[in-house]
């Protein structure tokens, strides 16, 4: 067990004792920096354990709150995130091993999957994205398997080769933000898992709405020349010339044939 780990669970230790402590009162009880402790608690919080509020932390109430969490994000946006999960449904046909990361967008995308009765079979990293698939009897549904993180459901650090061998037609992917260079996410332990769904796919799709363009992600994930599909509700100025030189296709909802 790393260093960081033992740390990580005397902080899950003392605040199950006592709720609310402030970051002086952690950095005391576990012995180490205020810096260090502060970056223990963006992982943590990452990872959906702590939640952190103004001059301190609390441990995460467990599935209820996440479940909060992940719903407050899909408030954001709502009527584009449909309208881009049922757009990118229709471009996937019967048959089609699709590969999908987790996310609120992408989860519009398997509930327009679910409602079409699309006879596919899915292998995702995001819990409550196989949850919801499983109830069609038309889609097979297979999760790859690892730690969870509480805040979207998503595994990651996945057992060595999970996916080894695999191939999709078509990978799916939700992300943090997108700009001129490509796409970002903003956890490390994300990356991995998307990185090798691209690398394993015949087609890659990028699902998110137009807040995604006024984000900077922590951590690049790919350039544009990667990315086959855009699907969004808005695409900047800025943005035109460099997915136009990459060859991306860009599909605009809630139009159909909407096209750059």
């Amino acid at each position: 067990m790393s260093k960081a780990e033992v740390r990580h669970g005397r902080l899950r230790e003392i605040l199950g004792d006592g709720g609310f402590m402030s970051t002086y009162e952690l950095a005391r009880a576990a012995g180490v920096s205020e810096v260090t402790l502060r970056r223990d608690l963006r992982l943590l919080e990452q990872m959906g354990v702590v939640v952190r509020e103004h001059g301190g932390a609390r441990l995460a109430a467990g599935r209820l709150e996440a479940a909060e969490r992940f719903a407050t994000r899909e408030l954001r946006n709502p009527d584009a995130k449909t309208a881009i999960g049922r757009r990118a449904s229709e471009l996937v046909g019967p048959g089609e091993h699709i590969a999908f990361n987790d996310g609120t967008t992408v989860m519009q995308v398997a509930n327009a999957l679910l409602a079409a009765g699309t006879r596919v079979t899915v292998t995702t990293n995001a819990l409550n994205v196989a949850m919801n698939l499983s109830e069609g009897s038309d889609i097979d549904v297979y999760v790859l398997g690892g730690l969870v993180r509480r805040a979207s459901f998503g595994t990651y650090l996945p057992a060595q080769g999970a996916l080894a061998g695999q191939r999709f037609d078509t990978a799916i992917l939700g992300i943090e933000s997108m700009d001129e260079n490509g796409i970002a996410l903003d956890h490390a332990f994300d990356i991995d898992i998307a990185r090798a769904m691209i690398d394993r796919s015949q087609r890659v799709i990028v699902v998110a709405d137009g807040s995604k363009c006024e984000r900077r992600g922590r951590l690049e994930l790919t350039g544009w020349e990667e990315i086959d599909v855009l699907i969004t509700d808005f695409c900047p100025d800025h943005l035109v010339g460099p997915l136009r030189r990459a060859g991306v296709e860009v599909l605009l909802t809630p139009g159909k044939d909407e096209q750059l």
